[in-house]
């Protein structure tokens, strides 16, 4: 929530890992509700990065919410 200063720390820490790591890999971030720039930059990084995916909430669910939400998009 509102992770509009950490987003571009966070995610070049992730890619440097995920790449070091030589697999495949999808990288799903999740917006919940924030009101700050956070959802424009993930967009943002989906444009420069193929496997990186996004899922918007209107509002804050809490993470139980989020496990469901995950869980359906990796088909799990």
């Amino acid at each position: 929530f509102n992770e509009e200063q950490h987003i571009g720390a966070l995610n070049e820490r992730i890619i440097t890992v995920l790449a070091s790591m030589s697999i495949s890999n999808e990288v799903i971030y999740i917006n919940d509700g924030s009101k700050d720039k956070t959802l424009p930059l993930i967009i943002g990084l989906t444009h420069q990065y193929a496997n990186i995916k996004y899922i918007d909430f209107s509002r804050n669910f809490g993470h139980q919410h989020v496990d469901v939400e995950i869980s359906r998009k990796i088909n799990v």
